[in-house]
């Protein structure tokens, strides 16, 4: 695939981003949400002229409704015209029919008629027609191909026909629509998601039951979330990684999903396209704005963009690797990030780790940890050290081996990493610092490997200590509050401050903790600690520490 100056000049604006959803895209975990802006320049009308459209036609004859400044919301607008709708209807639809049922059938299918056709006046009738105007979807089409799940808000089939007109002659459809997350789908499918419903083109295909749009229906889409039949929507959110494309979050029901997801899993962040001009660049202070507020209330992260940028995105994030990686190494831009939260045992590392399940994670050991490793490491014997120094060292190789493989074999995406190599020196008292060094570096690289110790950013927490001690307590360990003083100031010697950031959580929920380290992974400049080097000085001397570890 041919990445030229758009897609290079988007590289450079949202590196992290880009890198950490094309491997979302990888492992098929990231699925699209579509909204009216989607199809704005197909020709489609926004809700507002929709409803205006509606109330000014000659079944519901209804101008009054929808002044040129509305006193209402268009929820109740677009069931006031749906009444008076009712009203003209009725007695025709009663010469068909008496029974109740029968009646508010017919209505019904007489109303989704006249929205049908007020959806799609002035939309290009084939798919060529759709093509040639289409801004959106024919640039995100392989993201929709692989993706678990893509949702759109809109009723109209735009994404359907341009999937049938890309298939092979011989092929099956390859996707399905529903509008009930929650009934059973193919998992070799593609599946298109319509929560407030689908209204195609051809009326020939299958249309929904119930479309939202006037107040009753929104009302009861509203009840429905809240009587937990949206649960599945929440799990595919926490499931996998959402581009959110065309929407303006004035969608209630969407809103109260995003920030319930937010709540639920408070380390997990999607993406949110804004579309902006070409010439909002560098963004303004409002748009700088609105990106902080989404990110604190609904764990978005927002992409500022223009049609251009929105075609450059899709073209990224659907290029081979190695025409990525190609791309970013000709510009000087990074594509791997690599994390590593380091702190004394409780300080809440693992905890914090395990709420970042869309990154690539690795945990603290790689195998079941050692019996001994739950007491202070200066109380143990001489056989014990041994023991747990054996063990250790055979960890610190493995996993620093596994980080470099996964760097040659795909080399894109954000990696958190729970602990880094140089924790094991603040474990010894200062005397021992340079022989455990050695040994480390020794594992890293055994006899004539040539390895080095995975570089990346160091996020090192910190916390009061006497609470530290209480939650080490707790999990069958032994720390004292003057031990765990001693390691903190050990760490912070080991690790230094280049390339390393120091977050103190002792005042802060796991919650907010976990938002702060989502800040410093995902919105701050990356740095990284040469943890080479740091171990190189201290088994040479010019690291050191004077103080010693107290146990009691």
């Amino acid at each position: 695939m041919n990445l030229g100056a758009p897609e290079e000049s988007l590289l450079k604006r949202y590196p992290k981003a880009i890198a950490h959803m094309h491997w979302r895209n990888s492992v098929r975990r990231l699925g699209l949400v579509f909204g009216a802006g989607a199809s704005r320049d197909l020709g489609f009308p926004t809700w507002e002229t929709l409803v205006r459209r509606i109330a000014r036609s000659s079944e519901v004859d209804g101008s009054d409704l929808v002044p040129k400044e509305l006193r209402k919301p268009l929820p109740i607008i677009a069931e006031s015209a749906f009444h008076l709708f009712r009203e003209r209807h009725l007695p025709a639809v009663r010469k068909l029919s008496r029974n109740v049922n029968d009646i508010d059938r017919l209505l019904t299918a007489r109303w989704v008629d006249l929205l049908h056709r007020c959806l799609y006046q002035g939309v290009p009738t084939t798919t060529p027609g759709l093509l040639k105007r289409d801004t959106v979807y024919k640039h995100l089409l392989p993201i929709v191909k692989r993706s678990p799940i893509t949702v759109n808000y809109n009723y109209d089939d735009t994404l359907q026909r341009i999937l049938l007109h890309d298939k092979p002659a011989d092929a099956g459809r390859g996707f399905e629509t529903v509008t009930d997350p929650n009934l059973p789908h193919s998992p070799s499918n593609a599946v298109l998601y319509h929560p407030n419903g689908f209204l195609p083109h051809n009326l020939m295909e299958r249309t929904s039951q119930k479309i939202v749009f006037n107040e009753g229906t929104f009302a009861g889409q509203v009840s429905d979330f809240m009587m937990g039949t949206f649960s599945s929507m929440l799990n595919h959110l926490s499931q996998n990684t959402a581009l959110f494309v065309g929407l303006s979050l004035s969608d209630e029901t969407l809103r109260h999903m995003l920030h319930r997801s937010a709540i639920l899993n408070p380390g997990h962040y999607h993406y949110y396209v804004a579309h902006c001009d070409s010439t909002a660049r560098p963004p303004s202070p409002a748009m700088k704005a609105e990106a902080a507020a989404n990110f604190e209330t609904y764990n978005l992260i927002t992409l500022f963009l223009d049609s251009s940028d929105i075609a450059a995105l899709g073209h990224c994030l659907a290029a081979p690797e190695a025409d990525l990686k190609r791309c970013a190494k000709e510009n000087a831009v990074r594509l791997s990030y690599t994390f590593y939260l380091v702190g004394v045992p409780g300080v809440g590392k693992t905890t914090a780790l395990s709420q970042f399940k869309d990154l690539a994670t690795w945990d603290e050991w790689l195998d079941e940890r050692l019996p001994e490793m739950g007491k202070p490491f200066p109380s143990l014997t001489d056989r014990e050290r041994q023991k747990v120094d054996e063990w250790i060292m055979k960890q610190v190789g493995l996993k620093n081996t596994g980080l470099i493989e996964a760097e040659e074999k795909a080399g894109i995406g954000i990696t958190i990493v729970d602990r880094c190599v140089p924790d094991a020196v603040t474990f010894t008292q200062p005397k021992g610092w340079k022989d455990k060094a050695q040994s480390l570096l020794e594992a890293i690289s055994p006899k004539k490997a040539n390895l080095k110790v995975y570089p990346g950013h160091v996020i090192l927490l910190v916390g009061d200590a006497e609470e530290i001690s209480i939650r080490a307590e707790i999990k069958n360990r032994k720390a004292k509050a003057k031990y765990i003083e001693g390691l903190q100031a050990a760490l912070d010697t080991v690790y230094g401050s280049r390339g390393v950031t120091k977050l103190d959580v002792s005042r802060l929920t796991i919650r907010e903790a976990v938002k702060e380290v989502a800040r410093l992974i995902h919105l701050e400049n990356y740095t990284t600690c040469n943890l080479q080097k740091r171990l190189e000085d201290i088994r040479d001397g010019r690291i050191r520490s004077g103080r010693e570890i107290k146990v009691r």
